[in-house]
C-alpha cells in the first residue's frame, strides 16, 4: 500500500526564536524546502533539509516533526517514531508529536498506543479529527474481542 502525506506549507508547528533573525530566516528556509521537498515526493532530499535545519535549533520538537513526517512516509516507522519520541523529550507537552506518533502507530496496527496518543493530543488542545478517533477507537475495541 503506497502512503500518501501530505505537509502543509505553513509553518503552523510553532517554530522556536532565535538569536538572530538571520539565522531564523534560514531555518525557515530550510523548513520551507524541506516541506516543498516532501510535497513532491523528495523525502531523502527534505529529510537532509530538516537535518540541516536542526543544525542551528537541535532543541525544537516542530523540526523533529517535520523529519519524522518525511521518514513515515519513506515508511521508516520505527525512525519516525524515535524522531516524535526525541519530539517529546524537547517538550512533553507537544500535542502535534503525540497527534503524528499515533499516526504511525496506527499504521504499525498498535492501536491502543494511536489511541493513547490522540488522547493526548486532545487534551493538550489538538483538535483531533473525530472520524479517526473513531476509528481508532473501534481497531482498539476489535482487538479486545
Amino acid at each position: 500500500m503506497k502512503r500518501v502525506f501530505t505537509f502543509f506549507l505553513t509553518v503552523s508547528l510553532g517554530l522556536l526564536p532565535l538569536a538572530g533573525i538571520s539565522a531564523q530566516e534560514n531555518v525557515q528556509a530550510l523548513v520551507e524546502q524541506g516541506i516543498e521537498l516532501s510535497n513532491n515526493g523528495k523525502f531523502d532530499e527534505a529529510i537532509t533539509a530538516f537535518n540541516r535545519a536542526m543544525k542551528s535549533q537541535p532543541d525544537n520538537p516542530a523540526l523533529y516533526v517535520y523529519r519524522a513526517r518525511a521518514k513515515y512516509a519513506k515508511n521508516l516507522n520505527n525512525e519516525a517514531i524515535a524522531d516524535l519520541n526525541q519530539a517529546l523529550k524537547v517538550d512533553p507537552d507537544f500535542a502535534q508529536a503525540y497527534n503524528t506518533r499515533a499516526q504511525v502507530y496506527f499504521s504499525l496496527e498498535d492501536f491502543h498506543q494511536a489511541l493513547e496518543d490522540l488522547q493526548k493530543a486532545k487534551k493538550l488542545g489538538f483538535k483531533v479529527d473525530a472520524d479517526y478517533m473513531k476509528l481508532v477507537e473501534k481497531r482498539v475495541r476489535e482487538r479486545h474481542k
